[in-house]
C-alpha cells in the first residue's frame, strides 16, 4: 500500500493495511501508537521488550498512580522519575494487572 488514496485519511489507510495484514482493525490512537511503536523496535538492532498495559480508572494524561493503579503512560514515567530506586513496586503493580 502507498497510502495515496487522496479521498482517505492517513489513518483509514492505516488501519485497512493493518487489518488485513493482522486481521484486527486497529483504529484507535493508542492502538495505532502501539502499532508503530512495535514495527520501530522490531528495526533495531536489540529490540525493545514490549509490555501492553490496559489503562485503568482515570483519563489519558493523568499524572497518578493512585491506590496501585495504573492511569496512563504519564503516570508510569513520573512514578520512575520519582522513584527511581523503588521500580520493584512498579513491576509488582504491573504484575497484578497483567
Amino acid at each position: 500500500m502507498d497510502f495515496r488514496d487522496y479521498t482517505q485519511t492517513y489513518a483509514t489507510q492505516y488501519n485497512e493495511m493493518v487489518a488485513r495484514e493482522v486481521g484486527h482493525e486497529v483504529n484507535q490512537p493508542n492502538m495505532m501508537l502501539a502499532v508503530a511503536y512495535a514495527v520501530a523496535s522490531e528495526q533495531l538492532d536489540t529490540p525493545l521488550h514490549l509490555h501492553p498495559v490496559t489503562r485503568l480508572g482515570s483519563g489519558h494524561d493523568d499524572p497518578l498512580l493512585q491506590d496501585k493503579i495504573i492511569s496512563s503512560a504519564t503516570a508510569i514515567r513520573n512514578y520512575c522519575l520519582h522513584h527511581p530506586n523503588d521500580l520493584i513496586e512498579l513491576k509488582n503493580i504491573f504484575l497484578k494487572v497483567n
